[in-house]
């Protein structure tokens, strides 16, 4: 007896579930991935025109207003608008009150004493990052600054703030950033408010966790390099889209106008899922410390941190005399990228140098420098493939810095650093 008179697979249809499916499943992804890259280069496309920031955001919101298919593709560059809005406006009238709450709860003052030195409030506010950025007392810094000395703060909740202050001026706009920026694919966290502690000399910059993860606290990149080849040495696709995501994040900030100005493998958190398992597919940018507009004013104070000079242009050590320039967040990242290559941090290379009797090439920024080029050149090659190699040569060796104050900066940053270290090229690589 039949049931059916005709068979629900056909012959045809069977081998489209066994030989076309997977490649129309991998079809759909490939344009998935498009799409994404497509939005990080939303920024080298909009600040590429002859057109003003003010020309385009009028046209990309008049656009954005209109009910047609143009309509939802320019949703895309508002964040860019607005971030580039931020970065050319210090007043607070870009974001009015309603828009924008700084101040990030109400018994935020409460929870201070209970913050541990890593930033993590779990205790007192699950799900929550706190960032502390310190500042030197009233009179330290001089006339460092561009615009007036610092005066004494005015007032403690940063969203109230409308004084003349340039040090709290230029936090409530680096609040802003960070409010547009976690609002959107950016690859930061979600921004809740900052608070100024003036007693302590510092800010308390608040951040949610991303939705769907877990309350464990995350771990940086710095930390599973520093594990060395345990559980936490992470394989090389996993590498490639951490390199891959933190080079597009940069280089979306720096299109819209901004610098990090505190580019390490510690600024690189991943969180853990529900399972308790490590995202090492979503890693976030954090520590945005002292960051600022790229033409804005540079604070020329130091400090002899070695972690931290590690990271920093030959020309941002002991007392600068050069202001922070995008060059300097490119080196920073030529570091982690190499970092990333070799799973070792700046610290262990910088152990070697001394172990092998080259401790005057380590105290010297510039020879350090090098050191870390003559590290790239012997290995990154041969585990990263030869355009990764390239893209960390690209940025240690300040090859840009002739496009520096050029409008294709963006795009140069995009092809020479950005596009080596796709995994796709050592794939093409390999196929050559």
């Amino acid at each position: 007896m039949r049931i059916f008179k005709n068979p629900i697979f056909t012959t045809d249809a069977w081998l489209w579930v066994l030989f076309e499916r997977s490649r129309l499943q991998q079809a759909v992804m490939d344009f998935r991935q498009c799409n994404l890259e497509l939005g990080d280069f939303v920024p080298i496309l909009l600040w590429s025109t002859a057109l003003t920031r003010q020309d385009l955001g009028n046209i990309v919101r008049n656009i954005s207003e209109e009910s047609s298919p143009a309509s939802q593709n320019a949703q895309s560059f508002l964040p860019h608008i607005r971030i580039r809005e931020v970065a050319e406006y210090s007043n607070s009238t870009v974001h009015d009150s309603d828009t924008l709450e700084f101040s990030p709860l109400p018994d935020a003052r409460q929870v201070f004493a209970s913050i541990s030195s890593t930033g993590m409030v779990t205790e007192a506010i699950p799900k929550a990052r706190v960032e502390f950025k310190y500042y030197r007392p009233c009179g330290d810094y001089g006339q460092n600054l561009e615009d007036d000395p610092i005066g004494k703060s005015t007032s403690e909740i940063g969203g109230e703030l409308q004084s003349k202050d340039p040090l709290i001026a230029q936090a409530h706009q680096l609040a802003r950033l960070l409010f547009e920026a976690g609002s959107h694919e950016f690859h930061t966290l979600p921004f809740r408010g900052y608070l100024n502690d003036p007693s302590s000399s510092r800010f308390a910059f608040y951040f949610d966790y991303p939705q769907d993860v877990s309350d464990h606290e995350p771990t940086t990149l710095h930390r599973l390099i520093e594990d060395g080849n345990g559980a936490s040495r992470l394989y090389l696709p996993q590498r490639f889209k951490i390199a891959l995501t933190i080079s597009r994040a940069l280089g979306a900030f720096h299109a819209d106008g901004w610098v990090h100005k505190s580019v390490r493998s510690h600024s690189v958190i991943f969180f853990y899922n529900n399972e308790n398992q490590s995202m090492y597919d979503k890693p976030y940018l954090v520590d945005f410390e002292f960051s600022r507009p790229d033409a804005g004013a540079t604070l020329l104070a130091f400090d002899d941190d070695l972690e931290r000079n590690l990271y920093r242009h030959p020309d941002r050590q002991e007392l600068p005399i050069i202001g922070f320039n995008k060059m300097h967040d490119v080196y920073a990242l030529g570091i982690v990228l190499l970092e990333l290559g070799l799973w070792q941090t700046a610290r262990s290379i910088y152990d070697t140098a001394r172990k092998e009797g080259r401790e005057a090439s380590v105290r010297n920024a510039t020879r350090m420098q090098g050191t870390y080029l003559a590290c790239a050149r012997k290995d990154i090659g041969h585990i990263m493939g030869p355009d990764y190699l390239e893209a960390v040569i690209t940025c240690l060796s300040g090859e840009l810095s002739e496009f520096l104050n050029k409008k294709d900066f963006a795009f140069m940053f995009w092809k020479k650093v950005v596009e080596k270290v796709d995994p796709r090229r050592l794939l093409n690589s390999a196929s050559e």
